[in-house]
């Protein structure tokens, strides 16, 4: 997440969905659909830092949300976070926001 680029995440978003179209095509989704989903909570995990891009990670694979808790990928904030957001319990997700900021601010003091 510290070398946030957004045609690289752009790229590897693109690249997971038409791997999961692709096993969809072949009907094998379901075997690896937790993997995908959180290969795709990671991609999308940049999203959960500002408000703007709240709806953006909701709407991207919606059936992901399932797999927020098991996802080897996002540490325990994210998850908090994520989980957070798409329980709609966005207030938290707000408060967490504000936290992160009051933090990243006493550390350039």
């Amino acid at each position: 997440m510290h070398t946030f680029n957004k045609k690289t995440m752009h790229d590897e978003q693109t690249a997971y969905l038409d791997i999961i179209n692709f096993f969809k095509r072949h009907d094998v989704y379901n075997d690896y659909k937790k993997q995908m989903c959180w290969r795709i909570l990671k991609s999308k995990q940049e999203w959960l830092l500002s408000k703007k891009t709240w709806q953006k990670f909701l709407d991207l694979v919606p059936e992901s949300r399932c797999y927020i808790l098991s996802c080897p990928y996002l540490n325990n904030k994210l998850k908090v976070n994520s989980w957070c957001l798409t329980h709609h319990f966005s207030f938290i997700s707000s408060f967490m926001l504000f936290l992160r900021k009051l933090k990243w601010r006493d550390n350039l003091v």
